[in-house]
């Protein structure tokens, strides 16, 4: 049987930007029904991941990123904390985009809705969770880190990649859990271990020669490490590497969109 999807026509940006917030902003105010702490729920889980590692790393192991010529144990947090924020957003958007579809079959079978919206959505709702994940990093960057430098401005521009590989991977993945039920099963694995593979606990010039040219080609890893040497020191990203994190992740998210749009037509014989 075939399914004729009704969209709001492309021209009409305003109508579908008022969507999204919609189900942008039920997706965020679902997240914290019910919950006593609020918002503050969002940092716990980064904040316990945050001391542990730190005592780990920091004092046990005594690690540095020698960001700075007399990098302090509060500039080591910091810069751990960052890294970490910058994953735990990709990793929410990994992890949720296998069953976003799935999640909404009403949308599906009954509403006329853009279902590309969904994803987008749920990017929105992920971004919003890393800007309550940065109030405290940046807050202890103010007070124990020395202040921030005009240079950390380059943070914002740093994150537009992420943004668009984060976006890529959530329609990629929304679209193809709808049709293969167990790649929801195998995220959680694979975001565990693409987080020892993204430079969060170390820089890429740390490793030894053989690796780094294998972790460089991890765009999220580039991205982890432009973004915290740019918050924590100020330092101005490589151009030539951004530009070209900035096209994968560009490429990236179209080739997402137009896997998601090619298997749109299908979702509701499956679901």
């Amino acid at each position: 049987m075939q399914h004729t999807e009704k969209v709001i026509p492309a021209k009409d940006y305003h109508q579908a930007f008022d969507l999204l917030l919609q189900v942008a902003t039920r997706e965020i105010s679902a997240r914290y029904r019910g919950a006593i702490l609020g918002l503050f729920a969002s940092l716990i889980n980064p904040l316990m991941m945050l001391a542990t590692y730190a005592v780990v790393f920091g004092w046990i192991f005594n690690g540095h990123y020698y960001l700075k010529p007399a990098e302090t144990r509060a500039d080591y947090v910091a810069a751990l904390f960052c890294g970490l924020v910058i994953f735990n957003y990709f990793s929410e958007c990994l992890n949720r985009a296998p069953t976003l579809i799935l999640a909404n079959p009403n949308y599906v079978k009954k509403v006329v809705f853009p279902l590309e919206l969904i994803p987008v959505s749920a990017n929105v709702a992920a971004l919003f969770h890393l800007g309550v994940s940065a109030i405290p990093l940046i807050g202890a960057i103010l007070l124990f880190g020395g202040g921030l430098t005009p240079g950390a401005a380059w943070a914002l521009i740093i994150l537009i990649p992420l943004v668009l590989l984060s976006q890529g991977v959530l329609w990629m993945l929304a679209a193809f859990g709808v049709f293969v039920r167990d790649v929801g099963l195998l995220t959680g694995t694979f975001a565990q271990i693409l987080m020892f593979g993204s430079a969060v606990f170390y820089r890429i010039s740390s490793l030894p020669q053989p690796f780094q040219k294998i972790i460089a080609l991890n765009p999220l890893a580039q991205i982890t490490e432009m973004a915290r040497s740019a918050l924590i020191a100020g330092i101005a990203p490589d151009f030539r590497v951004f530009a070209a994190v900035l096209g994968f992740s560009a490429l990236f998210c179209l080739l997402g969109y137009e896997f998601f749009k090619r298997c749109r037509p299908a979702f509701a014989d499956v679901i």
